[in-house]
């Protein structure tokens, strides 16, 4: 970069050294970024090139051996603050659709990072959402759980005992990814009751997350064992969230209000589904629907894990 472009920003006398050149272009963006809030597109976008001119000064400065720690440090604190005021930033030039024409045009290196902070506030609100949605799949399996520990756990029998133990592993490996496994938990229950329609429904999904043919008759077997739809998909769609099968999820949901329009459960499940494929404005109105919904059934779990899902997902803005 030589010193024209260095220099083009500023409307006043060229600065006599590098160093000089440096604080001005340092005290314009300290201007730029503390005022993102009342900044019109054009000075918001400033802030890319400017970061791009004080960092190649950076490095000349450098090269020559020349030590300015308080400029230094003026850099990584604006860094810190443009970091910080990310989404505001996006916001006022107009969406990341913006930024990633400019990108296009300017093709900036690797370690330009100013120019792709679109790509990472767009990866943290990813891994915000997914550890919202591990968050509403374990209330879930802990709802049906506390089902399971209140029908078997108190005077259990011996074979009860067993089924609980073998639901619990499966469930835990099945979290962790490790289907094959689960499924092996699942036939040893099947083995002590082969009619029980919770393990055929495992077996169902865990076989259909594996590309299983047998799935389909697993499945049948499973509805079959419930005596009606509307149980059999509740737990079906409650074992996909769990897997993160959020295609499977959005047909199971779909299903599920085909037998019952006014289910909570498959909004729910719509709602985390959309959200993990990227239509939050879909899941916002499915989250506001399931806990309607809950709160005329009196489906307290459900009517709390809808409204959490959803004051998160306006938290998090429009993508």
């Amino acid at each position: 970069m030589d010193k024209a472009d260095l220099y083009s920003t500023f409307n006043r006398k060229a600065p006599a050294t590098p160093a000089e050149a440096l604080r001005v272009l340092l005290e314009t963006l300290e201007q730029r970024v503390g005022s993102l809030a009342r900044a019109d597109t054009a000075a918001a976008l400033e802030i890319p090139a400017l970061f791009d001119q004080a960092a190649a000064l950076l490095a000349q400065l450098q090269a020559r051996g020349v030590e300015l720690p308080a400029e230094q440090g003026r850099f990584e604190s604006l860094s810190a603050q443009y970091r910080g005021k990310a989404a505001l930033f996006l916001k006022r030039i107009g969406g990341a659709a913006v930024l990633a024409e400019q990108r296009a045009a300017r093709q900036p290196e690797p370690a330009a990072w100013w120019w792709s902070v679109d790509l990472a506030l767009a990866a943290q609100r990813k891994a915000a959402l997914r550890r919202q949605l591990r968050w509403a799949s374990g209330a879930l399996a802990l709802l049906a759980l506390a089902g399971l520990i209140y029908t078997r756990f108190f005077a259990p029998t011996p074979v009860e005992r067993a089924l609980y133990r073998y639901q619990f592993t499966a469930a835990d490996l099945a979290g962790a990814g490790e289907v094959a496994a689960a499924l092996e938990q699942v036939e040893q229950a099947l083995a002590l009751d082969p009619g029980n329609p919770e393990f055929l429904t495992m077996k169902g999904v865990f076989l259909e997350a594996l590309a299983d043919p047998a799935a389909e008759a697993a499945h049948r077997a499973a509805e079959q064992a419930h005596g009606d739809s509307e149980s059999y998909l509740i737990m079906r769609g409650q074992l996909e969230v769990q897997l993160e099968r959020w295609e499977a999820v959005q047909g199971t949901a779909e299903a599920l209000l085909a037998t019952r329009a006014d289910s909570a459960f498959a909004y729910l499940y719509r709602g985390m589904a959309e959200e993990a494929l990227g239509n939050p404005a879909q899941a916002r109105a499915d989250y506001e629907r399931a806990g309607e919904l809950a709160q005329a059934q009196q489906l307290h779990e459900i009517y709390v894990t809808a409204r959490t899902l959803l004051a998160n997902s306006m938290q998090s803005g429009p993508w």
